[in-house]
């Protein structure tokens, strides 16, 4: 591992922080991603396949899955991402067709994806699942998009 990394603590806003009277502050939040990748033969069918850490305070706005192989499965493939409450997009297939998929592609648990990491680190759980004749290929990357200390 490297030593010539750089770590920050807190949310990353950036922006002219300083404003006239009455003027707005012209400051954002930074959208930040973290990557997985989940392959046929190399993770197991039903179980936690990767696991994220949303920092504390942060709001999930996105989850990416680009399939570069399609799996095939007898019947479905999918991916979910849960937390300790349970399902937070489920259903993101990954059988039907190579591509990039979204949440607008997913059956989301609105009220879990829309909550805030709590005052501590969350883990949340990538899993995948699927029925008939297992997989002998499949390969897709995950993109978990989110932002830091919103107030949401």
């Amino acid at each position: 591992m490297s030593t010539n990394q750089t770590h920050g603590s807190g949310p990353l806003i950036l922006g002219t922080h300083e404003k006239a009277a009455g003027e707005p502050v012209a400051t954002g939040s930074c959208t930040l991603v973290q990557t997985a990748t989940v392959a046929v033969g190399t993770e197991a069918v039903g179980a936690v396949t990767k696991k994220f850490r949303l920092p504390a305070g942060s709001q999930l706005i996105n989850m990416i899955v680009v399939v570069t192989t399609v799996w095939d499965s007898a019947t479905t493939a999918v991916l979910k991402l849960t937390n300790a409450a349970g399902d937070i997009v489920s259903a993101i297939d990954v059988k039907t067709a190579a591509g990039v998929f979204d949440i607008e592609d997913a059956t989301v648990n609105l009220a879990r994806f829309l909550a805030p990491a709590a005052s501590a680190d969350t883990t949340l759980n990538l899993v995948w699942e699927e029925t008939g004749a297992t997989a002998s290929a499949g390969a897709a990357s995950v993109q978990l998009h989110y932002v830091q200390g919103t107030g949401l």
